[in-house]
């Protein structure tokens, strides 16, 4: 990786902990799938969490549309979305289950992750 974009990583990160005020202790890319009243179709963000909670922050996207026809123009869509879900709000996470190796090799992964959780006496669910 080029050194000036390695420093831009390090940066965004750096001033993500002195935003929300944590340490972040994990991060990957992430594709959530619904769940979330604020996102209402499939999207790419990050994922990370602290301590106390974990976050999906996604970014506006590259009109695809505009790009093809634009003539190389990138123009941007959508908002900048960040959602917070405390731990203690969390009831259950369940992860894929491990398959049959044989299986396994016939068939598409599942990286799928189910978070349930509950704010306000409702119960939510909530797909990556």
């Amino acid at each position: 990786m080029d050194i000036n974009k390695q420093e831009d990583v390090e940066r965004f990160w750096k001033e993500k902990e002195q935003e929300i005020g944590e340490k972040v202790k994990g991060k990957d890319m992430s594709e959530y799938i619904s769940g979330h009243q604020e996102l209402k179709e499939k999207s790419w963000g990050l994922l990370y969490y602290t301590e106390s909670a974990f976050y999906f922050q996604t970014f506006p996207r590259r009109n695809w549309l505009t790009s093809l026809i634009g003539g190389g123009k990138t123009e941007k869509t959508g908002d900048t979305i960040i959602f917070r879900i405390l731990w203690g709000k969390v009831r259950e996470i369940v992860l894929p289950a491990k398959k049959n190796t044989f299986f396994a090799f016939l068939s598409p992964p599942d990286h799928r992750i189910f978070i349930k959780y509950q704010i306000d006496n409702v119960k939510i669910h909530w797909y990556l």
